[in-house]
């Protein structure tokens, strides 16, 4: 019965979702609109969509060497250590 009603559910969202397709018509593949202001913010999306993934690796980097520094820093007892 669960899974008759998730699969309902699933059908009604892809035709919801199918019937705002027609929404996406400025596509960046589209060149339908050739204006300064859409090219502008293409290049500006590409920029963030290739920045994006860099910054979320070099957060995670960073993160990871603050912890293992604290690591490092604790006292053999477990009490982090006076050394800044």
């Amino acid at each position: 019965m669960i899974a008759r009603r998730s699969a309902a559910r699933a059908a009604l969202l892809a035709v919801a979702l199918s019937t705002v397709a027609g929404a996406a018509a400025a596509c960046p593949v589209c060149f339908a609109s050739r204006g300064a202001d859409n090219r502008d913010a293409f290049v500006g999306t590409t920029i963030f969509m290739s920045a994006l993934p860099l910054l979320l690796v070099g957060a995670f980097v960073w993160w990871v060497a603050q912890r293992i520094r604290r690591h490092e820093l604790r006292a053999p007892d477990g009490r982090p250590s006076q050394v800044p």
